[in-house]
């Protein structure tokens, strides 16, 4: 079984949460309350059986997502337009060095200034292709995606979801000083321009070849992508919360319901608040428009082995997260990080950003 691996380690991580689950005591939230239970709540055989039902109630928008990305991205590749967009946008960088710091500065924007939340695996998938079209080693590109991305959730300029979450959940309310946000951008890009000085110190300007003569079809190609790109980054973006801007707000909620009634919209999601749903929803209609685009002579198929170990790893470590939520320990373990901090309300927030990571 191609998978067994995978199961294997659930396997083993499951015996685990079994085990902790007699150990921490259990927590539940009782009108925004914390309250450590008397009785522990030890993980039984029937939380494992209603696992996959509420890993569909809990993460089926995520998930639903993930695969939207997954047959976006193998109709881009099965057009010949694409491979020369990514060489184009990977010979106007003369080293590795300079592409990895861009793809760092490009990350911390995307996750610390718009409310992406898990929907920024819509970019992860490009920007991997520009690291293969550079020859950097795919290890070190998704090394640079994580950090670049952490990097964004921890400071959260404007991206107030990030957050959001925990602190409800917590009853808590953390959030880094914006002087310290600055400093701590700081500290984190010079650590990373040591490190890729460093990692590619001596290497050779790159030379790409591509085909500079773009027909008319190609060019509507990049076109559709750029729209995609600027509507999602316009649609994520806190408008009434970071600019005071309500307008767009405002609009989105006279098309949804209005006054208890009900319309042809139904009830939509004000931007800056979308879910993982509504960017599946946006992917397929663009994916869609790309099937005008696909060269017959090229072959990417969706059941791939890789698409199916990222399906595959996505369910089992939901699975365990759904597992250890339903023992309630986890909450107990949060409450203990964040709340015993709150004396150091700078690292609580550090910690409460890792978490919402």
């Amino acid at each position: 079984m191609k998978n067994k691996k995978h199961l294997n380690i659930f396997l083993i991580l499951y015996v685990v949460i079994f085990i902790l689950s007699f150990i921490i005591p259990s927590m539940i939230i009782d009108s925004n309350t914390l309250k450590v239970l008397d009785v522990k709540t030890y993980l039984s055989i029937e939380s494992l059986i209603k696992a996959p039902y509420n890993l569909i109630n809990l993460f089926g928008h995520d998930l639903a997502l993930l695969i939207s990305v997954i047959v976006f991205y193998s109709l881009l590749k099965s057009s010949k337009y694409y491979s020369d967009l990514i060489k184009r946008i990977a010979s106007k960088f003369n080293s590795k060095r300079s592409f990895t710091f861009f793809t760092f500065l490009i990350l911390f924007i995307l996750t610390s200034f718009f409310n992406l939340g898990f929907s920024i695996i819509i970019f992860i998938p490009f920007i991997l292709d520009i690291c293969k079209a550079l020859n950097i080693k795919k290890e070190l590109g998704a090394g640079v995606v994580l950090y670049s991305t952490l990097t964004g959730y921890l400071t959260s300029f404007t991206a107030y979801s990030n957050y959001d979450y925990i602190n409800s959940s917590l009853g808590i309310s953390t959030s880094l000083p914006l002087s310290f946000k600055i400093l701590l951008l700081i500290v984190l890009s010079i650590n990373l321009f040591i490190y890729i000085s460093y990692k590619f110190k001596g290497e050779e300007n790159i030379l790409i070849k591509y085909n500079k003569n773009k027909s008319f079809k190609e060019t509507s190609f990049n076109i559709i992508l750029i729209i995609l790109l600027i509507t999602i980054l316009f649609i994520s973006f806190s408008w009434g919360k970071a600019l005071n801007i309500t307008t767009f707000d405002k609009f989105i909620t006279n098309l949804g319901y209005k006054n208890s009634g009900n319309n042809f919209f139904g009830n939509l999601n004000t931007f800056g608040n979308l879910n993982s749903l509504d960017y599946s929803f946006l992917l397929l209609i663009s994916s869609i428009i790309i099937c005008f685009f696909k060269d017959s002579n090229i072959n990417k198929k969706l059941g791939s082995e890789i698409n199916i170990k990222i399906i595959t790893s996505f369910i089992l470590v939901h699975l365990l997260v759904i597992l250890s939520s339903s023992t309630n320990f986890l909450l107990f373990i949060i409450n203990k990080i964040v709340v015993s901090l709150k004396h150091l309300p700078i690292l609580s927030s550090v910690i409460t950003g890792l978490i919402s990571f």
